[in-house]
């Protein structure tokens, strides 16, 4: 697997994408022009002498631009001190800061529905300047010129709030805490609707309402996928590198569940997801998959260590390799791997043991079927 950048479609689309901002900010006739640089100017100075924080977009119909002029700093501060441009979320001004027109509606929390709308907007005749605290990204017939990546302040938020790699650890027990939240949990077991067709189909004396606390437990066909994107998405939300999309597959054609690679394309992250205790078939009917601690211990730990092997036989330079267990066995009798026996690894097994590491069980409880 080689994601070095010379092979990296990701990373030749980046550049291709700095090549075309380039090649637009030095052929773009309105942003080259002398009053878009005064106007430009004009809307910095508002922003930087106001100490302005939030986001806002500012509108100027683009036939204004030939009469647009330097604003001493009273003229521009005036708009500032408006109620209507401080309470407004989208505000038309004319070329001397006069307001036009304003609306209180919220862009988009998510950048590129964001950036949809303002893309639109200035094909409509107009300039359009986002604010997002103290950096203004303008929109010009339908292009983009950022100052700031973000078109949002929630987007901005997640981007501030993830933590590096070091910090796995750390994403890993908050993810451990998002599987108390219903919704989460919900998602991976049968529903209680589900439960009460089982209980007629099973033909089962207990009552309804003994039935289905006692059955809640039950996953769904095919959890172990369930599982598995549901982590991806937390780590590619949460961390700053880059969450290989789905799974990779070996030369061996065995899966690798997750994979983790830096900037660089140089260190690399495994991370197996497995799961403990019973699911339901395809047809719905009855409990067809069970595993159990001993599917884990040692099974998955020689598995993961053989993804290692193999990995390094290849040249790719494996940091780490994590075993996930999800835990959602009926009963809460301990971990899968309170203890391992490292005198039942082979020779090669062993060399690799020290870049493998066993994640505390995601205990996964059914705490009030949906």
């Amino acid at each position: 697997m080689d994601l070095n950048f010379k092979n990296n479609v990701d990373f030749k689309n980046l550049l291709k994408n700095k090549q075309f901002l380039i090649i637009k900010q030095t052929t773009n006739d309105v942003l080259e022009s002398e009053n878009y640089k005064l106007l430009f100017a004009n809307v910095k100075s508002l922003i930087k002498t106001n100490a302005f924080r939030g986001s806002k977009v500012i509108l100027i119909k683009e036939e204004l631009l030939d009469s647009t002029s330097a604003l001493d700093s009273e003229t521009i501060n005036k708009l500032f001190s408006n109620s209507s441009f401080t309470t407004s979320d989208v505000v038309e001004i004319n070329e001397k800061f006069e307001i036009l027109d304003n609306v209180r509606e919220p862009l988009p929390q998510k950048s590129h529905e964001a950036r949809l709308l303002l893309r639109t907007l200035s094909q409509g005749g107009y300039l359009v300047f986002h604010i997002i605290e103290t950096y203004v990204n303008a929109f010009i017939n339908g292009h983009e010129f950022p100052e700031s990546p973000f078109l949002s302040l929630a987007d901005k938020k997640r981007h501030v709030e993830k933590k590096d790699v070091s910090e796995l650890q750390t994403v890993f027990e908050n993810y451990r805490q998002r599987l108390a939240d219903q919704p989460v949990y919900c998602k991976f077991f049968i529903s209680k609707s589900h439960l009460t067709s089982l209980h007629i189909d099973s033909s089962s004396p207990d009552d309804i309402k003994k039935y289905i606390p006692a059955n809640s437990h039950i996953l769904n066909n095919k959890c172990e996928d369930k599982f598995r994107e549901d982590l991806r998405l937390f780590l590619k939300e949460n961390l700053f590198i880059n969450v290989i999309v789905k799974e990779y597959i070996l030369e061996s054609k065995k899966r690798l569940d997750i994979f983790l690679v830096d900037d660089y394309g140089e260190n690399f992250y495994l991370i197996e997801v497995k799961w403990v205790g019973d699911s339901i078939n395809p047809a719905g009917k009855k409990v067809s998959t069970k595993y159990n601690q001993n599917d884990i211990n040692p099974d998955a730990i020689f598995q993961t260590l053989n993804y290692l092997e193999e990995l390094d036989t290849k040249g790719e330079n494996i940091v780490r390799a994590y075993l996930t267990v999800f835990d959602a066995r009926k009963d809460n009798v301990g971990d899968t791997v309170e203890n391992f026996d490292k005198s039942l690894l082979s020779h090669s097994q062993l060399k690799h043991y020290p870049k493998f590491e066993k994640i505390r069980d995601f205990r996964v409880i059914n705490k009030h079927p949906s």
